[in-house]
């Protein structure tokens, strides 16, 4: 196996993991997002509101759909 090989390999593992863990513990991770909307809200005092509330929706969505595939 090649590095190149390993590193697909490496990060696709990661990725199941990453995808296992969000499924598991939506409520956490949805917390998570919650806190970084606002974050990202107060470190551009407000002016893209609405655009960080819609990625955040769209990242909550992303993760109830993870929670019904596991």
């Amino acid at each position: 196996m090649g590095f190149v090989d390993k590193v697909l390999k490496t990060g696709k593992d990661a990725a199941t993991k990453a995808k296992d863990f969000a499924g598991e513990h939506t409520e956490q991770v949805k917390g998570a997002i919650d806190k970084v909307e606002g974050f990202a809200d107060k470190a551009t005092k407000g002016k893209y509101t609405q655009k960080i509330e819609s990625v955040g929706n769209k990242a909550g969505s992303a993760v109830d759909k993870l929670k019904k595939e596991s």
